[in-house]
């Protein structure tokens, strides 16, 4: 087992990023299922997830024996109060001045919602884009090897999409791209 988990945290595939002094924490690569890189210059290991409602994260830093596990409910804002908590508490353990971020962390979260309202925009306009051929030419059933069967469907002179459960609808974008 530690020889499965000493794999997982070694380097797999290498960003090409070059190191840089001035900053606080940045990844240099991926392991298996982690990402690797540093913080304040300590070797950090780090694998995060987040899912409708919820993000975590769980970092080491395996030279100090330090290891945090943050758990959120915040849905997407949670990516953005982790980094704080973590550094924050690396610092403490550390003996580290705390550089607080909460404007930085405050901004990145801003553009997010900003890109999130403008591709909504985005998408309302393409509601009033028609494809160049009739809807009907794209009903029927597609099969992808590995996600099964998709199936289009017209309704009220709309275009829709029933995966499994799941029935949405559709507005074209470009060539044959549907979102």
């Amino acid at each position: 087992a530690s020889k499965t988990l000493e794999e997982m945290h070694t380097l797999q595939i290498p960003f090409l990023i070059s190191p840089n002094e001035n900053k606080v924490c940045y990844q240099t690569g991926y392991g298996l299922g982690w990402f690797l890189g540093h913080y304040r210059g300590h070797e950090m290991i780090v694998h995060s997830g987040m899912i409708d409602g919820f993000s975590s994260e769980i970092c080491l830093l395996p030279h100090h024996n330090i290891g945090v596990a943050i758990l959120t409910n915040s849905s997407s804002d949670g990516r953005y109060i982790i980094p704080l908590i973590r550094n924050h508490i690396f610092d403490n353990l550390l003996g580290e001045k705390s550089i607080d971020k909460r404007e930085k962390q405050q901004e990145k979260r801003n553009t997010a919602k900003n890109s999130i309202f403008d591709n909504l925009q985005k998408f309302e306009n393409l509601k009033q884009q028609k494809p160049p051929q009739p809807f009907q030419d794209y009903v029927g059933h597609y099969i992808h090897p590995a996600y099964g069967v998709i199936e289009i469907i017209l309704n009220n002179n709309q275009l829709f999409y029933r995966y499994g459960t799941t029935t949405s609808n559709l507005h074209y974008q470009s060539a044959n791209v549907f979102l």
